[in-house]
């Protein structure tokens, strides 16, 4: 039975998904812990930032545990994830806070569909993405949020109609991830760096933009979006935290003095 491992350092929480046998596939019990924990994350007034990663050395999640579904079948029951229970894939919902998949190993199906889920996504050299959905008969997002997540439409379709692997450095080649590292110690290291980095930033603007990206705004074409973002970002400019920020810039001491 796969579990959530929750683990607070301040202002940043790091989220283990753990079922190590089968390469952290996520089956029932995890989904229902997941579902659980974005709304946890959501009203929190401390987190600011989530990393999301997988147990061990093999896997970030190798996807929706279809051992559970067909030992289900072979029940003659109707796998749990169908009953109407829901899913715990982070894109179904909406938090206002950053999340931050840091993968290692093997990352498919609908272990892709959650660190597509997450704004920033970054990888150990050891990392390989895919999505096999094609091979197993089942409909996915994956498609729509690659092509969400600025991955060129061939390189995605590509993915998608083959079912084939791609490497860490094809990854970051097209876009799936921002920065690549060394090994799993360098990723959750690299990891935590961002997340304390992107905590320090100014609280509204950070979740301005994440506000838009949960909204789709930051999708629309430039002659939508610019009115609607333009005056989010003139609001801003009034606000105490943006005058407090840049009395720190001229001071030289404070969140706001940290040079670019």
């Amino acid at each position: 039975m796969g579990k959530l491992i929750i683990e607070e350092h301040g202002d940043v929480v790091v989220v283990t998904m753990s079922s190590v046998a089968r390469h952290n596939a996520q089956d029932s019990a995890m989904h229902a812990q997941l579902r659980e924990f974005w709304p946890y994350l959501r009203d929190s007034e401390k987190l600011k930032v989530a990393i999301l990663t997988g147990d061990g050395d093999k896997a970030f999640s190798s996807g929706h545990d279809l051992k559970e579904v067909a030992e289900e079948y072979a029940a003659g029951k109707t796998p749990a994830y169908l009953q109407g229970t829901g899913l715990g894939y982070p894109h179904l919902f909406t938090t206002g806070k950053v999340l931050i998949a840091a993968i290692n190993g093997y990352c498919f199906a609908g272990g892709l569909l959650t660190a597509l889920g997450c704004q920033l996504r970054m990888c150990s050299k050891s990392a390989v993405f895919g999505n096999p959905q094609v091979r197993r008969g089942r409909g996915s997002r994956v498609p729509m949020l690659l092509r969400r997540a600025g991955v060129p439409m061939a390189a995605a379709l590509d993915m998608v109609l083959t079912g084939d692997r791609i490497d860490a450095e094809r990854a970051y080649q097209i876009g799936l991830v921002s920065r690549i590292f060394e090994d799993k110690d360098a990723l959750l290291e690299g990891a935590m760096g961002t997340a304390r980095q992107i905590a320090m930033n100014s609280p509204r603007a950070v979740s301005a933009v994440i506000r838009a990206w949960e909204a789709g705004i930051i999708d629309w074409p430039m002659s939508m979006a610019s009115g609607v973002w333009d005056q989010v970002t003139e609001a801003m400019v009034h606000d105490d935290d943006y005058r407090e920020r840049t009395m720190q810039f001229a001071s030289g001491q404070g969140p706001g003095a940290q040079k670019a």
